[in-house]
């Protein structure tokens, strides 16, 4: 070991790529060991990240450095800029770049957001600016930037652990309309299936998508085929056709590349639970060394979380994962899920509006009995639930087989993407009451977490170290099927059957002698036959609403 280092500790923080050595904070200057790797400290909810972040942009910026900081949205950037601005920390830039890449933005648009940034890193580089600056972007711009020399000038850090794949689903349209799925993947090289490329022929056409050229046929036009375009043209992108012999939906996965981050004179990354993110499980398995180190200030207690003085009640209802298929679906599974939360709110005094919050899939339609406040499935670092002590994450937030299987080639399993995906969501939304707080209450009163499955619950347990876990209500009968989205229980000769006899239907007359023939072999008769058709129609509308609404929420 080089003089003047010691060991690394376990505890909470960052966590930080270094280029070539790494700092640890002290009480006079950082420690430095002379080891090049990916470096973390683990920093859960309410520990205090931002203030330390603060602290290294000062320390930054008074050793005649620049600051890089992107967020995963606008609201977050908002909090910050605050807190650098009361920090008395000028000579902040902010650039207004897009919240999310699974956005409409325009192509153009985000040429010119990218554009902007890099003029505004360049000028260090080029010495037209004489002070250090902290610049402002999304973690969408961060990506969208290319690797250049000028990066070598900035710290980098990166708030929440960005998205480590982005899905896509490219819709070919239903019955006498459907497209051929050739027609775009005839556009591609693959032959390398976890990297496909444009073909020499079509990277025009991917290139005038990608910027929102007018000139782009009806094919390409679509926001679904812009995002795919700027994946596929991207160095930093990795893309896999998930599906290739798809007949309703062609969906893609597109993986960032540790590359992405390359460059900058150093990265911090604050994330909680960083271990059990995707981009930790990903790029390990590109072969990237992480090593943890500690920033001085920060503790963990011994399951690995400081919160509030009182302890953690956690329920859940289902044994078996909670799915957009089985349950989410099913508005009498879902009606007798939110009925439990609310009788068990109710029972603990916190039934009103005012006593509980609760996230749930935007399909789910709200009934008038539950009396809670509504928060995004998806909230990040906001702090404006933070005077509640009762919290309802209900959502399903599952990937189809095509999906997992992808993941498993790269590495990571089953078990690993239930927790990166759903018990991550899932810890995200109870931290964003007052369980994050330490000493939030001064009568130590408890806090109630409840959730779908026992996975979630069992996986939150083991973050508090006051907790228990318990089970609520009688679900046996509604446990439902296997994760993912709706099996292919119909094919595409059922939904024609199913939407000509809805057709007849309403119009007054019954199923012709052919669709009675096919009601039967599925258990029905000529008097139900409308019945199976809108079990079909059912079925593919879900399907649909499954493959849009997978993407936004992965991590």
């Amino acid at each position: 070991m080089a003089p003047n280092t010691r060991p690394l500790r376990t505890c909470g923080g960052f966590y930080c790529i270094e280029k070539g050595y790494l700092k640890i904070m002290s009480d006079t200057q950082a420690d430095v060991i002379n080891q090049a790797a990916y470096l973390y400290v683990g920093a859960q909810t309410g520990a205090g990240k931002t203030y330390h972040s603060i602290g290294e942009i000062k320390r930054y910026l008074e050793g005649g450095g620049n600051v890089l900081y992107a967020a995963p949205t606008h609201v977050l950037l908002d909090q910050f800029h605050e807190d650098l601005v009361g920090a008395f920390i000028s000579n902040v830039v902010r650039i207004d770049s897009s919240d999310d890449d699974n956005d409409d933005a325009s192509g153009k648009r985000r040429l010119r957001i990218r554009e902007a940034v890099e003029l505004e890193m360049a000028e260090v580089g080029c010495g037209l600016s004489g002070t250090g600056k902290v610049l402002l972007i999304t973690h969408d711009a961060l990506f969208s930037l290319e690797n250049v020399d000028y990066q070598k000038q900035y710290h980098l850090i990166v708030d929440e652990a960005p998205k480590a794949f982005i899905s896509t689903s490219i819709s070919l349209g239903k019955g006498a309309d459907m497209l051929d799925a050739e027609l775009y993947l005839r556009m591609l090289d693959r032959s390398n299936s976890q990297d496909v490329k444009a073909i020499y022929g079509h990277k025009e056409t991917f290139k005038k998508s990608a910027t929102g050229s007018r000139d782009c046929s009806e094919l390409t036009r679509s926001k679904e085929f812009r995002q795919l375009a700027r994946h596929v043209l991207s160095d930093v992108m990795e893309v896999e056709v998930l599906n290739p012999n798809a007949t309703t939906s062609l969906n893609f996965i597109s993986y960032r590349s540790s590359k992405a981050l390359q460059g900058y004179k150093s990265v911090t990354i604050m994330s909680a639970n960083f271990e059990d993110t995707f981009l930790y499980l990903l790029w390990k398995g590109q072969g990237i060394a992480f090593k943890e180190v500690c920033l001085k200030g920060f503790d963990k207690s011994p399951k690995g979380h400081l919160h509030h003085s009182g302890s953690v009640q956690i329920y859940y209802m289902f044994d078996r994962n909670f799915t957009l298929g089985s349950h989410v679906s099913n508005p009498r599974v879902m009606g007798e899920v939110l009925r439990c939360v609310q009788d068990l709110f109710n029972g603990l005094g916190r039934g009103g509006h005012d006593g509980y919050v609760y996230a749930l899939n935007d399909r789910v339609v709200v009934p008038d009995f539950l009396k809670g406040s509504k928060m995004p499935v998806v909230s990040y670092g906001l702090n404006k639930w933070i005077g509640y002590d009762c919290v309802f994450y209900g959502a399903a937030t599952n990937l189809d087989n095509t999906a997992v299987a992808s993941l498993g080639q790269r590495g990571v399993n089953r078990e690993q993407i239930n927790i990166a995906l759903k018990g991550q969501n899932a810890y995200q939304s109870v931290t964003r009451v007052s369980v994050r707080e330490r000493g939030s209450h001064g009568d130590n009163r408890d806090m109630h977490l409840v959730v779908t499955d026992k996975q979630i619950a069992d996986y939150l347990g083991s973050l508090f170290h006051d907790s228990r876990v318990t089970k609520i209500g009688d679900f046996d009968e509604l446990e439902g099927g296997e994760s993912g989205r709706p099996s292919n229980k119909y094919n595409d000769a059922d939904y024609r059957r199913a939407k000509s006899v809805i057709s007849r239907n309403q119009k007054g007359v019954g199923p012709l002698p052919g669709q009675i023939t096919w009601a039967e072999s599925k258990g029905y008769n000529e008097g139900t036959a409308i019945v199976l058709a809108n079990l079909v129609r059912q079925y593919f509308d879900d399907k649909e609403a499954a493959a849009s609404e997978w993407g936004p929420v992965l991590s």
